[in-house]
């Protein structure tokens, strides 16, 4: 008897995400989080493009709830980690 064939569909999600130079252990945190969703098998993080590509089993997530999921942990893990920019002013 072969084995059933899990079916698999890749989505490609556009999110806000920080630089590798900036904070590349954000990204590595999103893109772990977005893997351990149930029904996905693989998630690749691109901060060039800003974009997160999934590949999921259509059967058991819908592309709506994969991407309201992902933006959920994106934000979540954004906040998290407290980044934090600041304008200095009168060095000179």
């Amino acid at each position: 008897m072969a084995p059933a064939q899990v079916a698999s569909a890749t989505f490609r999600i556009p999110v806000v995400l920080p630089s590798q130079a900036r904070c590349a252990a954000c990204v590595h945190r999103l893109c772990k989080a977005v893997s351990d969703i149930a029904g996905v098998s693989d998630a690749e993080c691109d901060s060039r493009t800003s974009a997160i590509t999934v590949i999921y089993d259509p059967i058991l997530l819908a592309p709506e709830e994969l991407e309201k999921r992902v933006r959920e942990l994106g934000l979540e893990i954004a906040g998290r980690a407290e980044h934090a920019a600041y304008r200095v002013t009168g060095l000179d």
